[in-house]
């Protein structure tokens, strides 16, 4: 199972015969900040998240499917690290008041993004 939206839509959206999409970006300069982004909530944001709950209130269900890679007492500092990629990202679009991490495009940055705040959170993990 996947547990990112990224790798199942990203070949639909790359562009064909010179057409992008508006997920990922009609121009090559759209594609280019998408990909920045993605990037980048994926490195502040998404991976300590990701690691938070797999390593905090998921810990005895993966301990034994990905044995050596679950160590509870990473959990903390990683929901910390979560944290301060989400004020981040907060501050980001704060910053200049764009509704999307792309301007005024909703993407496939914001659609990770929201992927695995709604997974987390159909978990019971409040991270926040």
């Amino acid at each position: 199972m996947l547990t990112d939206c990224r790798p199942r839509c990203l070949p639909r959206l790359r562009p064909r015969r010179g057409k992008g999409s508006s997920l990922h970006g009609e121009t090559s300069l759209a594609r280019a900040t998408t990909d920045m982004w993605c990037a980048r909530a994926e490195t502040k944001f998404l991976v300590p998240l990701f690691w938070s709950v797999r390593c905090g209130p998921l810990a005895k269900f993966f301990a034994d499917r990905t044995p050596g890679y679950i160590h509870p007492e990473i959990a903390e500092p990683m929901s910390v690290a979560a944290k301060a990629g989400m004020a981040w990202l907060d501050g980001q679009l704060a910053a200049d008041g764009r509704p999307f991490l792309c301007g005024d495009r909703f993407t496939s940055a914001r659609a990770s993004s929201n992927h695995m705040l709604c997974r987390t959170r159909t978990r019971g993990h409040s991270w926040r």
